[in-house]
């Protein structure tokens, strides 16, 4: 199933359900039809009385509700649209069927006007239920009166003084309203209750059947399959990208075809559907994820239009704190790796039971960014059992192990796809009176998240550049300035390549390990702390921006010398944290004889695994010191919560 048929399918299963044009946010709309969103003054409501006479007319609110307001949701107009105002261009473009822009229906010359009260004849015509058929009436004959655009100038504002051309002249100002639509409600229309365009849903069902019976089908329909009326001109993404489209260079079809229309052909109702479909998944915020500016991940289940349960496979719901801040207040915990109440693949079980073993998942990732044009970059369809295999494969994997307040211990944590990409490329700036990452070359971010997407559905690894990135980043202490920035790297870099190489580094030291690289990591930490520990809390913590770089330990300040030579670069730091040994010899003793005894043990075990004097010693350490590096902190901040709590109880 191509993507076309997918979305084709989804429209046609949430219409036998009732999704389609059932007053929800979004909505899902009835096909020959659009909206707009109300901006406080950028709609005109008409309403009419029976007579066909003028109530009132008033900007029609942005927010239907209080509650509206609060969560930004705008009040929304529906309209039908014929085949050619759907996706009308130019100056003199065809009008829609019945409500519109003022310039439009009142058009000048008068062309255009004549245009939409024909088609809205034969509509009217068409019609036998004889509500709808006096609803339209009413509105026919209002706008049929020489006075009508007047009547709701006059109306609409309280100091008018004349109408001119499309200017409102008031005491003071001018006002013009060309560019304002019309949206028409019928006063007491049915008892005493009012019906607009907007809100007749039999009127929508008027306007499809109508449309079907004037639009004779002509060819066989490539996507569905069925006789429809073939068009070229379709719908548009975002009412600004056109996803279908036809070529004028030649050699597109040249040879195999007449013309460029006979590359494929789309029936009006499936492409209805299909853009319909495309753009509710765009603006639901539970299956259209915003990657970037002009790029959507789209995800979405066969029997789950709405994506109701927010299954979302970049992981963005989580949000990367700084990890190591917490683990510093935290005491050494272990917990099982099950007891995650965010857990991804966890929330998808609850979800399980909603969907049979016939459901499908979809996954599309559309890109908006060129100039007029929308292009579907990935798709991807999976059952159901599927994509929770490879969910749980990719979380399984790329997770690491942090401090998880809400149970007092620690718990696995899988960076969003967003966390991997900055993490990896971004660049470190000031931004809003902070340090952060960031990264400007929209379109390579675009890739790969396209490249994590189809390695997570496809259940694969981590594209290798990404891998080959963090494995550099991590060498370049130095050009992190903000502590914050570093740690969240080193966090997501462990989650990233902590099975690199098909083993599997975990929190806690291996004892077992001897490997070169992740003996000199674990004697870095040594270093490290043995100078942390000596410094007082006015040395740890800058007070405003222009203390960056908070204070470096000296194993923080020849890290990337360490990591190029580390046997040349320990005998330095055997130098400079002399003193602070010391110090701590006589400051806390403790500390000072828990720090020592371990590094003297590690010495002793370097020795016994390496030729010190050795060539090959002296040689660059791989990824695998992070993972020395980082338990050997952890279980210096379990030593350090010990050495506290025995001088409390000294007092």
């Amino acid at each position: 199933m191509n993507e076309l048929e997918a979305l084709l399918n989804s429209y046609n299963y949430a219409e036998n359900i009732g999704l389609v044009d059932n007053n929800d946010h979004p909505i899902l709309l009835p096909i020959y039809h659009s909206k707009l969103e109300s901006k406080g003054k950028n709609i005109i409501k008409v309403e009419i009385k029976k007579d066909s006479s003028l109530y009132q007319a008033s900007y029609l609110d942005q927010y239907k509700s209080k509650a509206d307001e609060d969560n930004k949701i705008s009040d929304v107009i529906i309209f039908p649209v014929t085949k050619d105002s759907a996706s009308r261009s130019g100056r003199k473009a065809p009008s829609h069927a019945l409500v519109d822009y003022v310039k439009y229906i009142f058009d000048e010359d008068g062309k255009l006007y004549e245009a939409y009260k024909e088609n809205l004849l034969a509509w009217i015509d068409f019609e036998e239920d004889q509500d709808i058929k006096t609803f339209l009436k009413i509105i026919f004959k209002f706008l049929d009166k020489k006075d009508a655009l007047k009547s709701i100038a006059s109306n609409l504002v309280s100091d008018f003084k004349n109408l001119s051309g499309y200017d409102i002249e008031c005491e003071d100002k001018k006002i013009n309203i060309s560019k304002n639509f019309l949206e028409f409600e019928i006063s007491s229309f049915i008892g005493d209750k009012d019906f607009s365009v907007s809100s007749y849903k039999d009127l929508h069902k008027s306007f499809v059947n109508f449309t079907n019976f004037v639009e004779t089908p002509n060819g066989i329909c490539n996507v569905s399959g069925s006789m429809e009326h073939i068009i070229t001109k379709h719908r548009k993404v975002d009412d600004k990208k056109k996803l279908i489209c036809m070529s004028n260079n030649e050699e597109t079809y040249l040879g195999r075809f007449k013309g460029r229309n006979g590359l494929i052909k789309i029936g009006r109702k499936t492409s209805e559907k299909v853009h319909i479909m495309l753009n509710y998944l765009i603006e639901n915020e539970y299956s259209g994820i915003k990657l970037s500016k002009d790029q959507y991940l789209i995800t979405w289940f066969s029997e789950d239009i709405k994506n109701s349960k927010n299954i979302d496979i970049t992981f963005k719901k989580f949000d990367l704190d700084d990890f190591l801040n917490q683990l510093a207040k935290a005491e050494s915990k272990i917990t099982p790796a099950n007891i995650n109440t965010k857990n991804i693949s966890q929330s998808f079980k609850l979800g399980r039971i909603n969907y049979s073993d016939d459901s499908s998942f979809y996954c599309m990732i559309i890109d908006l960014s060129s100039s007029g044009r929308a292009a579907i970059k990935y798709f991807n369809q999976l059952k159901v059992s599927e994509l929770q295999e490879r969910l749980k494969k990719w979380e399984e994997r790329y997770n690491w192990e942090k401090y998880n307040q809400s149970i007092d211990g620690f718990s696995p944590f899988t960076p969003s796809f967003y966390s991997i990409f900055i993490n990896a490329y971004g660049i470190e700036r000031t931004l809003k009176n902070s340090r952060s990452l960031d990264y400007d070359n929209k379109k390579f971010m675009n890739n790969q998240y396209i490249s994590l997407v189809t390695s997570l559905l496809n259940g694969s690894s981590l594209p290798k550049n990404i891998e080959n990135k963090f494995k550099q980043n991590i060498r370049k202490r130095n050009s992190y300035k903000e502590p914050r920035v570093w740690n969240n790297l080193l966090f997501v870099a462990r989650a990233v390549l902590k099975n690199s190489n098909g083993e599997d580094f975990t929190r806690m030291i291996d004892k077992d390990n001897n490997d070169r690289s992740y003996l000199l990591g674990r004697l870095l930490s040594i270093y490290h702390n043995i100078e942390l520990s000596t410094y007082q809390n006015k040395d740890l913590n800058g007070v405003n921006e222009e203390n960056y770089p908070q204070r470096l330990t000296n194993a923080e300040k020849f890290w990337s010398n360490y990591l190029d030579r580390p046997a040349t670069t320990i005998t330095i730091l055997e130098k400079k944290t002399n003193t602070y040994l010391n110090k701590l010899k006589t400051t806390d003793y403790r500390m000072y004889k828990g720090l020592d005894t371990i590094k003297s043990q590690l010495l002793t075990k370097i020795s016994e695994n390496y030729k010190l004097d050795d060539k090959s010693f002296n040689m660059p350490l791989d990824y695998k010191f992070l993972f020395g590096y980082t338990a050997q902190n952890s279980s210096i901040y379990g030593l350090r919560n010990q050495v506290n709590k025995e001088i409390e109880n000294d007092k």
